[in-house]
């Protein structure tokens, strides 16, 4: 004769009992058969179940918790939502700039979801939410307000082109910083590629060998100088010109340092 169950196991089987009847008639109108096929058991399990007859046992609450839409932990435990939430024609909203795409950093994200446009509905997208006092929003022609949520797409940068007057996230690493920046960038007067948010903080100077001068349409390419003679002083006050230009001064940053693109900004 078996072992008589404890008033707590008695609780948790009634528990888990109404938690396959919720599944058998929201996802399958009733048919015991179709969710036996699902649960990969057999029909008469199944009805024993449902009619308390027989008690459910940890390993069929596993195994409900496999059905697509059925939430794992709300069938082991009742705990949460019972369903997940169909998360189509939305992505994932993030307080902080990700240091990379979004599937890699599911952890660093709260769980809020926002409706997207299909076209922009894919796993490189997110939302981040502008925090209240960001640099970028003292940039009058941004016109950013706190809790804008802008769309970013975690890629790779393949032109000079494919950035210049973009918003973009970069990696915050020239600047000392752990964390990832945002901000514009935009030819200087020169029409040197330079980083900014709320000013200039950093240049693109030495461009890669595998971009080519048919990335940069803005940028003028210029034929070898022809050599000439100066005077001491000349080159004096040349080297003395670099040295007051504001650009030099700024750390560089690469294309390959850029995390992200801004795809649109969104005013909730």
């Amino acid at each position: 004769m078996g072992k008589k169950p404890t008033p707590a196991q008695i609780r948790w089987q009634e528990a888990a009992r109404k938690r396959v009847q919720v599944v058998l008639g929201r996802l399958y109108d009733e048919n015991q058969t179709r969710l036996a096929n699902a649960l990969q058991v057999s029909h008469t399990l199944v009805n024993l179940v449902v009619r308390s007859v027989q008690p459910p046992t940890k390993n069929l609450m596993a195994r409900l918790g496999t059905i697509e839409g059925v939430n794992p932990h709300w069938a082991a435990t009742g705990e949460g939502e019972p369903f997940a939430r169909d998360a189509r024609g939305t992505l994932l909203v993030s307080e902080v700039l990700l240091p990379g795409p979004p599937s890699s950093h599911t952890s660093l994200m709260n769980g809020e979801r926002f409706a997207v446009a299909p076209a922009f509905d894919r796993s490189s997208c997110y939302y981040w939410r502008l925090p209240q006092g960001h640099p970028a929003m003292a940039v009058e022609a941004w016109r950013l307000r706190a809790g804008d949520l802008l769309l970013l797409e975690s890629r790779e940068v393949t032109s000079v082109a494919s950035i210049t007057g973009k918003m973009c996230v970069l990696r915050g690493g020239s600047l000392g910083r752990v964390d990832p920046v945002y901000g514009m960038v935009t030819p200087d007067g020169k029409e040197r590629l330079v980083f900014l948010d709320d000013r200039p903080r950093f240049r693109l100077e030495d461009l890669p060998s595998s971009f080519s001068p048919v990335d940069m349409p803005r940028f003028k390419v210029l034929s070898p100088p022809k050599r000439k003679v100066r005077d001491l002083n000349q080159e004096t006050q040349k080297a003395a010109g670099r040295t007051a230009d504001p650009y030099r001064t700024l750390p560089t940053f690469d294309v390959t340092d850029i995390l992200a693109v801004q795809l649109l900004m969104v005013r909730p």
